[in-house]
């Protein structure tokens, strides 16, 4: 099969010199890269033209072939010149310039010269099929030291790696159980990352995540020597407060002594390496062969430190598309910024409680999501906004410490949650005095659903005698708080409202009036958009604004029932 293939290989040299009638290297070096291209096949390699190669002296060279496997390391290089040039002179210029010289082919389609561990191996004539068969087998099965070593780390990584994870899995375990500290920040980061990520994320996935980014940091490290972006990833800033929880000094010292050579071995191999997509591409290949290895099944769902450039490509990619498609703009524009997601409660906010209170045996256990809802619950304070209803019209707020901090993290927590949920709360008991025309036959409300208590009457339907089917009534909303009505329109009212409900309010205006304000039918100034596009009518949303009046008179009374038990 070789011969074969040296014979198409002098077949396509003597074809390029009858039709160009050249012999220079440039014309005729592609038939010596497609002969050489195929002895890789045989060891899955592939010869890549003209990849850029930094020597030991500082400055780069382009050999005009790179023999690469499948973890994009250099195999060997291979370099062409004119028939016409003296190639041993040549091969001393290259070598000067700093061309490697650890397994390195020139040739000039006249003789070859195989130059390993810097000095020369063999020399042959080109057209001796035996010779040429010789020395490009020589060439594609030498591995260097460095490969070698590259190798043997590789077997010896997997041979020691399930025990390393073995013991990382019975220590986490163990953490899980005996350090509160790690309980606490690892259930922190599982919340995070079910908010953050996918609700499905377990407290064995944040197990092999951590796992994961033990296992991977160094590789990342190793490869970029770029700390500062490890740092500010996210996910892995997050989930590296639990590795700091436990995974430090001697205990991370001697778990991952066994392998530290694979990370000296990465290193080194990217040292070689100042290409930076193509660094890029080598994570991507050691990421994806060797770590993926320990949990097949999980390793593409789970990774923390490194994103495939694919995805990255396809975020961005699509972010571009949806941005010009509904706002044309590009990311690139100006006036488009990414914002970050910061956290409004920092470490030294969290400190300044946690010291405070811990004079009163209460500081221990705070939280960052303690102080949220605290602040929520004070911001509530009838007794706090009137004291600082004029600071609160000029600046931010500024958060006292009250007694009894967890009682004010419990009416937060519970305001928070009547307000975020304030679509589905127990829908009032109210009296519809009017005509609905579908209410016998919608609610939003389950079956199984309760009303907040009021009274004994049910909600009432007082139908008119006359009954509107193709023009709606005439729309009032208009509130009668000391009546505890709501004119809908001139034919719908809402009664029995509780003067609780009006208290409620959202800036100056109850919550009901604000909902009211909204579903006001407006007439546009531009005769245009008035007769074309504005055919909002109150009747459509009827009665979804009835359930939803409902809705929040319940959240307007229980609200109303927190804030008046608050005491500081």
């Amino acid at each position: 099969m070789s011969k074969f293939l040296i014979q198409q290989y002098y077949s396509e040299v003597q074809k390029i010199i009858q039709y160009g009638g050249s012999r220079k290297e440039t014309t005729t070096r592609v038939a010596f890269q497609n002969l050489l291209n195929e002895y890789c096949k045989t060891k899955n390699f592939v010869l890549i033209p003209e990849l850029e190669y930094k020597t030991s002296k500082g400055n780069t060279v382009y050999p005009d072939g790179t023999v690469k496997d499948a973890l994009r390391l250099a195999w060997g290089y291979w370099e062409s010149k004119d028939e016409y040039d003296n190639i041993f002179d040549e091969i001393q210029k290259k070598i000067k310039k700093g061309y490697p010289t650890s397994n390195i082919l020139f040739e000039d389609s006249q003789a070859a010269v195989l130059i390993q561990g810097g000095s020369e191996k063999m020399r042959v004539t080109m057209d001796d099929d035996s010779e040429l068969d010789r020395i490009l087998h020589a060439f594609i099965e030498y591995e260097r030291p460095e490969i070698r070593d590259f190798r043997l780390a590789i077997e010896k990584f997997k041979e020691d790696l399930p025990t390393i994870i073995d013991t990382l899995r019975s220590m986490i375990y163990n953490e899980g159980k005996t350090n509160k500290e790690f309980q606490k920040v690892r259930d922190s980061f599982l919340k995070f990352c079910q908010e953050s990520i996918n609700p499905l994320v377990t407290i064995d996935d944040v197990r092999e995540m951590l796992i994961q980014h033990i296992l991977t940091e160094e590789i990342f490290l190793s490869i970029f020597s770029e700390g500062h972006f490890h740092r500010e990833n996210n996910v892995a800033k997050e989930i590296q407060k639990v590795e700091d929880t436990f995974f430090t000094g001697s205990v991370r010292r001697n778990t991952l002594f066994s392998i530290e050579n694979y990370y000296l071995t990465i290193k080194a191999r990217a040292s070689e390496i100042t290409n930076h997509h193509e660094k890029q591409k080598f994570l991507k290949v050691i990421y994806e062969n060797f770590y993926k290895a320990y949990n097949p099944k999980a390793a593409d769902r789970l990774g923390i430190v490194y994103t495939p450039s694919e995805i990255v490509h396809f975020m961005i990619e699509t972010t571009d598309y949806l941005l010009h498609k509904h706002f044309g703009k590009l990311l690139a524009d100006k006036g488009v910024e990414i914002l970050v997601k910061r956290d409004n409660i920092t470490d030294w906010g969290l400190e300044q409680f946690r010291e405070y209170y811990s004079l009163v045996n209460e500081g221990k256990g705070i939280t960052k999501q303690d102080i949220f809802h605290y602040v929520y619950a004070i911001l509530h304070n009838p007794s706090y906004r009137k004291k600082y209803e004029l600071n609160l019209k000029r600046e931010l707020p500024r958060i006292p410490f009250y007694k009894d901090f967890f009682q004010w993290v419990k009416w937060g927590n519970h305001l928070m949650d009547l307000h975020l949920s304030y679509e589905t709360a127990k829908p009032y008991e109210l009296t519809i005095n009017g005509v609905i025309e579908k209410l016998a036959n919608h609610t939003n409300q389950s079956e199984e659903e309760e009303v907040v208590p009021k009274s004994k009457k049910k909600v009432e339907v007082k139908p008119l005698e006359e009954k509107y089917t193709v023009d709606y009534p005439k729309t009032k909303l208009k509130a009668d708080k000391e009546n505890g009505k709501i004119y809908l329109d001139e034919i719908t009212t809402l009664e029995d409202i509780p003067p609780e409900a009006w208290e409620y309010k959202l800036g100056n205006r109850s919550a009901l009036e604000w909902i009211l304000d909204q579903y006001r039918e407006k007439k546009s100034s531009d005769p245009v958009i008035e007769e074309k596009f504005n055919d909002y009518k109150f009747g459509d949303y009827k009665e979804e604004v009835i359930d939803l009046i409902r809705r929040v008179c319940t959240v307007s009374v229980e609200t109303v029932k927190i804030v008046k038990g608050m005491k500081e």
